[in-house]
């Protein structure tokens, strides 16, 4: 049976937007598109687009590498690299079956999903249509399921992870922040998942806030941390659906559903 409605739609933006750790590149996909457009922020080109031939869930690029999550499957390409001119060739390294098929089996479950900086691991936040519900932690290698962990209460937002990779949280519907420490062996991968939370103060900023302390006000101006006026937003631009941004250091991105495309803009204070 199809969950209700109400939460079906939770967590939804039309875009996918993932910036790299060191603001170089952006990953951009429509939610459940199946091309994705990797972007150099530098020179404001696309590098590559890449027919993925599958829904994408998640995707993020580092360096010359980048991660998508699709239907039951992370795969993982080499991208062109050196000429900064567009290139459609992507190298595909490998691809990983996700050993929980069924949490796919729900197209809302899947947009609630996350793939840490270090390209290492797949956090999936499963049943967010009820009382409660489950965080999955996965290997993008093997696809494997390295630990679950229930939430109290519905998870109602992407899980992210913080920039080192070694925590990965997640808020529920009751305005909670939790989480999980990664600890990894030296040579087996993850050996133990160690809860932490609740909290109301999370240790790393979530991507729907900036870690910069830049605001946007209800009037539309972006205001940076000594309440200086950076940008105004016009009317189409905006939405009070704070997840409905992506915050990256001096980059925001607006994903809400009312824009024909993702818009991505460079502030400075």
């Amino acid at each position: 049976m199809d969950p209700p409605t109400s939460f079906r739609e939770q967590g939804h933006t039309r875009f996918i937007v993932e910036f790299s750790p060191d603001e170089m590149l952006v990953a951009v996909t429509r939610f459940k598109d199946k091309t994705i457009v990797v972007l150099d922020l530098e020179a404001g080109d696309p590098l590559s687009i890449i027919d993925t031939g599958m829904e994408v869930y998640d995707q993020r690029a580092v360096g010359s590498t980048i991660v998508a999550v699709v239907h039951e499957k992370a795969i993982t390409w080499d991208l062109p690299t050196g000429d900064h001119v567009l290139n459609p060739e992507a190298n595909v390294i490998r691809t990983a079956t996700i050993s929980c098929p069924r949490m796919f089996s729900y197209s809302h479950i899947s947009r609630f999903v996350s793939i840490s900086p270090d390209l290492h691991n797949i956090a999936i936040v499963e049943g967010p249509y009820s009382v409660f519900s489950f965080l999955h932690l996965h290997d993008v290698t093997t696809g494997q399921c390295l630990g679950s962990v229930p939430m109290r209460g519905r998870g109602d937002r992407c899980p992210w992870f913080t920039p080192d990779g070694r925590e990965v949280w997640y808020i529920t519907d009751r305005g909670e922040a939790n989480g999980l420490t990664i600890t990894k062996g030296n040579k087996s991968g993850v050996i133990k998942l160690e809860q932490l939370g609740p909290t109301n103060q999370p240790p790393s900023t979530p991507p729907w806030l900036s870690s910069r302390g830049y605001q946007i006000m209800d009037d539309g101006w972006i205001l940076g941390t000594s309440g200086k006026r950076l940008l105004w937003l016009p009317p189409h631009w905006r939405s009070l659906d704070t997840e409905a941004r992506m915050w990256s250091g001096r980059f925001l991105a607006l994903l809400h559903s009312a824009l024909p495309e993702a818009v991505i803009l460079e502030l400075e204070e």
